[in-house]
């Protein structure tokens, strides 16, 4: 049996339906003429979707590639230079005499060319300064010194060459080792070539800076009355040597300083003189030895 709530639903359920549909159409129709059923029946306009925010895009930076540039090498090119060989030739210099050289030898060689024999041969056999006469170096100095340079005779006895030195230094008489032009030439004994009694000579000329003395002498040469002169070298060590010292006897004819000076020969470079000017060096009695009028050998 149904309830009479049941009924009252059921009817209540059956006039709602009844209700609604006189009520849409009711409004159907009205809305048909006011021209909105046409609108009612389009298709409900499609609302589009939401749009979905895009990705943010990934951005690839890009890959850089540095690449070191390497700078290049300049090689240099290799110039070969060639230095030139300059050739030069130095005048071979005349080599250093270590022995003496016999400018002439004997009275009669020694009595031209510009030598002088200071008259000796006619006076030898005379003792001078109480020396032995003849062929003999002592007396030969004491005639020189006396009679060519005006010495007076010392008052003193000089004895043999080898004591020469050492009694004219006790007496006051310069004894040294520059020669000059009037001096004696002295040797002491056991000296090269001297015999026990040693060796006296005059100085006839002496050369540029003392490279060398030009002697007189006698009782050392080779000929048969033993006069020569000789050049004799500073650098000598062989025969003849450069003597021990000089004495120097003051006399009244021995040339001034001035005239030591004059007499000694300076380099001379061609063309400042001509070659008849130039000299060996100058011989006791002041008289130049001609470069050109070369003593005879021998």
């Amino acid at each position: 049996m149904e309830t009479g709530l049941q009924v009252f639903l059921e009817r209540s359920v059956v006039g709602v339906a009844r209700r609604t549909a006189v009520l849409l159409a009711v409004l159907t129709t009205t809305m048909l003429g006011l021209g909105v059923g046409s609108a009612l029946a389009q298709p409900a306009p499609t609302i589009p979707a939401t749009p979905t925010t895009p990705a943010t895009p990934t951005v690839t930076s890009p890959t850089v590639t540095t690449t070191t540039v390497t700078t290049p090498t300049v090689t240099s090119p290799t110039v070969a230079t060639t230095t030139p060989t300059v050739t030069t030739t130095t005048p071979t210099p005349p080599p250093v005499t270590t022995e003496g050289v016999l400018l002439c030898s004997g009275y009669k060689a020694c009595s031209t060319g510009g030598f002088t024999t200071n008259d000796y041969a006619a006076n030898e056999k005379t003792s001078w300064w109480r020396m032995y006469p003849g062929d003999n170096c002592t007396n030969y100095v004491a005639y020189v010194e006396s009679q060519v340079f005006g010495v007076t005779e010392p008052t003193y006895l000089l004895g043999d060459a080898d004591q020469w030195a050492a009694n004219a230094g006790a007496n006051g008489v310069p004894v040294d080792d520059t020669p000059t032009v009037g001096a004696v030439a002295f040797w002491g004994a056991g000296t090269v070539g001297m015999k026990r009694y040693g060796h006296v000579a005059i100085v006839e000329a002496v050369g540029p800076n003392a490279s060398y003395i030009d002697v007189s002498q006698s009782g050392m040469g080779k000929s048969d009355n033993g006069y020569d002169w000789e050049r004799i070298y500073a650098a000598s060590t062989a025969w003849e040597p450069w003597p021990n010292s000089f004495i120097h006897f003051p006399g009244a004819n021995i040339p001034q300083p001035q005239a030591q000076a004059a007499a000694v020969q300076a380099p001379v470079t061609w063309p400042q003189v001509m070659l008849s000017q130039l000299t060996w060096g100058t011989q006791s009695s002041g008289a130049a030895i001609p470069l050109l009028q070369l003593p005879t050998l021998g």
